[in-house]
């Protein structure tokens, strides 16, 4: 009953968050301003997608709000502040209801109309299951800097400045509803909100076939979609990863989106929302949609015969492809993470910058982690951008070209970035590359970011453009074109999913629920299991090379989560319990039962050492144990070695 318990907690809280503190009061500020921000052509999803991006910022503003009152003012009592942040939402729709009811009521009929089609909803509904099955296979969000930071404002006081930190967008999600609910871990609760990140997904991919006007809008809808969730992008970064990053990267695709097919003299519209959305959830937006704002605004300045121009696309892209491919391979010095420099020292190298891997490799990069669609993909993506010139209208579209220039553009960037940072050996995020606001370490971040997030998500939108502006040219009756479209789009769709269906089977497996949270590695949800149950515990013990923890971010989650928790690296050379000294007090050890009989044997013969097993894992040998040792009596001195 306990697990099921939790479980629940995980789904329900952050949905109910999500959609009564997020999408209503986002509801409400649109239509209060749709006379400012609405396009009449607009469709359902777009106004959705809008209510949601105002959410966001309107949740962020609430944060940032709590975080200078903190700063300001430390205060003990967390809850209150979110238990009145909810109040001023409530209060805020009730207001909205009474004042607005006539634009409530045309904004449900024209979200009904347009979102509830029978292709959307099917679409909808299957992302939905899939954000669900995310939560209860990977409950738990790795690899979050800016979760960490929030966690230790929340739970140990910490300025939350001090991190520099900035995407509020992802911080406000996660805080408020954690402050109410304090016995889930934040990392977990966060987690559940993969189910509304995956439907936003779809909504996303529907929004973005609206925009290009496919002739056969369902078929494009569902192969983008496959393209999308069958990445690396939608298996790691969406479904197990969750974290700040995905949202980001979401909503920048959607403030491409809202750029194509818009006429010169259009309103404004929603994409200044979409944009400031996607820098609020994640840093990660901003020099990236910085170099297609411009590529987008240099595009419009330019008269449209030179812009527009057949040979000037791929002659740009082939310049930029052969530059990158110059500069490669890179090689950088970062700062080697606390836990892994006892085996690797103070700096290392890390992929793509580790002065071995080649251009087009570095595009492949997760085909060698089991996403084999990565290469098949890129290389479709890479063909549409060629071919584009010869697409008629769809080449006219300064948003379409835009697209098609960032990834070469954003590719050399970033390659010249790290070609100035070549010999540098910064400490730390603030020592920054000469001529640059980047340091190394950020340098390498936006490398490496772009195979990782954009490159098979602008693919992707490319390859369905390009294979819809094919087959309008075809001199083939209507009915036989949208067939015929239908037809590849299935083929391309099952190619791209079945290339990566080892990654998709895994979803067969769920995760392990305990009082703590959860995670799909019961090994792993164990060991933080046992040290949440021992708060009195502040040494951590855990020996290097174990099987059973070093592929879980165990370092990375425990010195984020536990900040008051010491962690002590062993060495694995035997005989090393003989000389173990844990601080008075209980310490917990992760180790092999070989090491566990050591430093039985050893404090059995100092006779101020006692030990149990908390935990054990099967078919490892390896488990969790729980070391007391005692005070020493000052009176009796300390002990002699025997023959002394």
């Amino acid at each position: 009953m306990l697990l099921n318990i939790v479980w629940l907690k995980i789904v329900a809280i952050p949905t109910l968050h999500f959609l009564f503190f997020i999408v209503l009061p986002g509801a409400g500020l649109w239509i209060i301003l749709q006379d400012r921000l609405e396009d009449r052509k607009l469709p359902g999803t777009a106004h959705l997608l809008g209510a949601i991006s105002l959410g966001i910022l309107y949740n962020a503003l609430q944060f940032l709000l709590v975080a200078l009152v903190y700063r300001e003012f430390p205060l003990t009592g967390r809850i209150w502040l979110s238990i009145g942040k909810y109040a001023m939402d409530i209060a805020f729709l009730i207001s909205v209801s009474l004042a607005y009811p006539q634009r409530i009521r045309d904004l449900l009929l024209r979200l009904s109309s347009d979102c509830f089609r029978r292709a959307d909803a099917l679409l909808l509904l299957l992302a939905l299951l899939l954000g669900v099955l995310a939560v209860t296979h990977f409950p738990h969000v790795h690899d979050s800097g800016q979760l960490i930071a929030t966690h230790r404002m929340l739970q140990g006081g910490f300025d939350f400045w001090h991190a520099k930190r900035y995407a509020l967008g992802f911080s406000a999600l996660c805080y408020f509803p954690a402050a109410v609910f304090p016995g889930i871990p934040m990392a977990t609760l966060a987690s559940g909100y993969k189910a509304s990140l995956v439907f936003l997904l779809g909504l996303a991919v529907i929004y973005g076939i609206d925009r290009m006007a496919l002739a056969r809008r369902a078929a494009g809808m569902f192969l983008l979609f496959i393209i999308f969730i069958s990445s690396f992008f939608g298996l790691y970064g969406v479904m197990e990863l969750g974290k700040d990053s995905a949202w980001s990267v979401l909503f920048s695709i959607v403030f491409m989106f809202s750029l194509m097919g818009r006429e010169r003299e259009a309103g404004i519209g929603a994409s200044p929302l979409f944009l400031l959305a996607a820098i609020a959830l994640g840093m990660i937006a901003i020099p990236y949609l910085s170099l297609f704002c411009l590529i987008f605004a240099g595009l419009r300045l330019l008269p449209e015969r030179i812009s527009a121009h057949r040979l000037l696309l791929p002659a740009a892209v082939i310049l930029l492809l052969a530059g990158g491919a110059w500069m490669m391979p890179v090689k950088m010095a970062v700062r080697a993470p606390p836990h892994t420099r006892p085996q690797a020292g103070k700096f290392v190298s890390w992929y793509p910058s580790d002065g071995k891997t080649p251009f087009f490799q570095y595009y492949f990069r997760y085909e060698r982690h089991g996403y084999r669609n990565s290469a098949l993909i890129a290389i479709a993506g890479l063909l549409g951008i060629f071919l584009l010139p010869w697409a008629g209208k769809r080449f006219r579209d300064a948003a379409v070209r835009s697209t098609a220039l960032f990834l070469p553009v954003a590719t050399l960037g970033c390659l010249f970035l790290s070609f100035l940072a070549r010999g540098q050996l910064p400490a730390s995020r603030a020592q920054k590359i000469p001529l640059t606001p980047f340091s190394t370490r950020q340098a390498w971040d936006l490398i490496k970011d772009i195979p990782q997030w954009y490159v098979q998500l602008v693919s992707g939108i490319l390859i369905v453009i390009m294979l819809d502006a094919w087959i309008r040219k075809l001199s083939l009756p209507q009915r036989a074109r949208q067939a015929l479209f239908s037809g590849i789009a299935l083929l391309a769709a099952g190619a791209a999913l079945s290339a990566n269906l080892p990654r998709v089977m895994e979803l067969k497996d769920p995760a392990r629920f305990y009082r703590y949270g959860g995670n799909r590695d019961d090994r792993f949800a164990r060991t933080l299991e046992s040290i949440y149950l021992h708060p009195d515990v502040h040494h951590i013990f855990l020996a290097r090379d174990l099987s059973s923890l070093h592929a879980n971010h165990f370092h990375f989650d425990l010195q984020g989560y536990f900040p008051k928790k010491k962690l002590h690296i062993l060495p694995s050379a035997p005989g090393e319990g003989l000389r173990f000294r844990p601080p008075p007090g209980s310490s917990i050890l992760i180790a092999d039962h070989g090491r566990f009989r050591e430093f039985q044997a050893a404090g059995r013969m100092r006779n101020r050492m006692s030990a149990r097993r908390l935990e054990d894992f099967p078919g490892t040998g390896e488990g969790v144990y729980l070391i007391e040792r005692r005070k020493e009596n000052p009176q009796r001195g300390p002990l002699r070695k025997a023959g002394d």
